[in-house]
């Protein structure tokens, strides 16, 4: 763009990475044996590789700034929070309870307070849930649960983004929900890089920061 906003509100500087600055073109979904073989590879650890075509493709769907429209989409943490899968009534009789202290989890004898457990049946079996305050208990992925509750907690620290490289990092234990690393993934094609205490995600516009931010950033 000809211009570049200031990074969001809170977000400090991160360091130096080089932005894509010309169009990016990245393989989603399921992928073809042909469009695997005439695409250049870049391997990432612990993920597919992208898959970049050599030329743009011309067959399937092509989404013209899917992380700029996901982002803006995106549910605000008290939204994100209400949408997750309810739970029927858990009994305490027969299950043991740990609950997250912001740290690690602590085994408490029964779920008086609203906050993260991790539930044991008498079989074994194990589950992460979250009791909110009016004694519903709710599912979903680890990140989500987690960074809700480092926000209820006032323990996540500050993000950083640089609007000249469109570096965005935050630090390695409060990774965001899924869905909303999504928006920031879909960026690059790119899972986030490890440094450290940091997750670095690359060739964030600034719109893609300014709404992830707010969407993190407001919890009622």
């Amino acid at each position: 763009p000809s211009s570049v906003p200031h990074p969001p509100k809170k977000w400090g500087r991160c360091g130096r990475i080089s932005r894509t600055t010309t169009p990016l073109h990245f393989l989603t979904g399921a992928r073809t044996a042909p469009q695997a073989a005439q695409a250049q590879a870049d391997p990432q650890p612990g993920a597919p590789a992208r898959l970049r075509p050599a030329t743009p493709p011309t067959e399937g769907r092509v989404l013209e700034a899917p992380a700029r429209y996901l982002a803006a989409t995106l549910p605000t943490l008290t939204e994100y929070a209400q949408s997750l899968e309810t739970l029927g009534g858990i009994s305490p009789l027969g299950q043991s309870f740990c609950r997250w202290d912001g740290q690690t989890f602590h085994k408490v004898d029964k779920p008086t307070e609203k906050g993260l457990y991790e539930i044991t049946s008498a079989s074994g079996r194990k589950i992460t849930a979250l009791l909110d305050g009016v004694g519903i208990w709710r599912r979903g992925e680890w990140y989500g649960l987690h960074f809700l509750q480092l926000h209820e907690k006032g323990l996540l620290l500050g993000a950083k983004y640089d609007e000249h490289t469109w570096q965005l990092a935050l630090p390695a234990d409060q990774r965001p929900p899924e869905l909303h690393e999504r928006a920031l993934v879909l960026c690059s094609g790119l899972l986030p890089r490890s440094q450290g205490a940091w997750l670095f995600y690359s060739n964030v516009p600034p719109q893609v920061a300014e709404s992830v931010a707010a969407a993190l950033e407001h919890l009622t």
